[in-house]
C-alpha cells in the first residue's frame, strides 16, 4: 500500500529535523561556527546537560568557545540517527587532542576518544532543547592517567564496544565518580 500524503510529510520532517542535528554536529561542534548557532538554534533553547549555562545562543556560543580552546582537531563520527515526532538522538564517537584548558584541565597534548549521546528537540528548523551523555570518567582517565601506561598518550585509544555507548566489556566505568 503505497504511503499517504501524511506519512509522506511526516517522513519528511524527520529528515529535516536529523539534518538539523547533523548540522549542529558538524558546524557548531565540530567547526566551531559562530553564525551556525544563529542559524540551528533557537533564541529560547534550553540546554540540560552542559552544567551550568544559561538559556538561549549565547550560553551555548561561550561553552562552544571554551570547548574549542581547550581541544584541538576534533573528529565526530556520527553512528546512528533515530528521529521520532521532534527529538533526534544520534550516537557518535568524539575524538580530539587536548591542547588549552578542557573541564578544568590544564593541556596535556594527549588526544581523547569517547562514545556519546545526544537528544536534540527541534521546532521549526532549530534546537530547542539538547540533552547530552559521556562517561566522563572514561576522558577524564585518557586526559589524566600515567602517559607510560598507554604508550605516552599519542594515539587515540581503541574504540571500545566497536563505538557503541553503553558497551562496557574489560572496563571499569562501573563505578560513579
Amino acid at each position: 500500500m503505497p504511503a499517504t500524503s501524511d506519512e509522506l510529510e511526516e517522513q519528511r520532517h524527520l529528515e529535516l529535523n536529523k539534518e538539523v542535528a547533523r548540522q549542529v554536529v558538524e558546524r557548531i561542534f565540530v567547526k566551531g561556527e559562530d553564525g551556525a548557532i544563529d542559524e540551528l538554534i533557537s533564541t529560547e533553547f534550553k540546554p540540560y546537560t552542559f552544567g551550568p549555562m544559561p538559556p538561549g545562543r549565547e550560553g551555548l556560543r561561550e561553552g562552544m568557545r571554551r570547548a574549542h580552546q581547550g581541544v584541538s582537531d576534533p573528529e565526530f563520527t556520527i553512528h546512528e540517527m533515530v528521529a521520532e515526532g521532534d527529538k533526534v538522538a544520534v550516537r557518535l564517537s568524539t575524538s580530539a587532542r587536548h591542547t588549552g584548558t578542557f573541564m578544568g584541565l590544564p593541556p596535556t597534548g594527549r588526544r581523547y576518544q569517547i562514545d556519546e549521546m545526544h537528544i536534540f528537540g527541534i521546532r521549526d528548523g532549530q534546537v530547542v532543547e539538547h540533552w547530552h551523555v559521556f562517561d566522563k570518567g572514561d576522558l577524564m582517565r585518557q586526559l589524566t592517567d600515567d602517559p607510560a601506561e598507554d604508550g605516552g598518550g599519542k594515539g587515540v585509544p581503541p574504540a571500545k564496544g566497536g563505538g557503541g555507548a553503553g558497551h562496557r566489556e574489560n572496563r571499569d566505568e562501573w563505578d560513579i565518580e
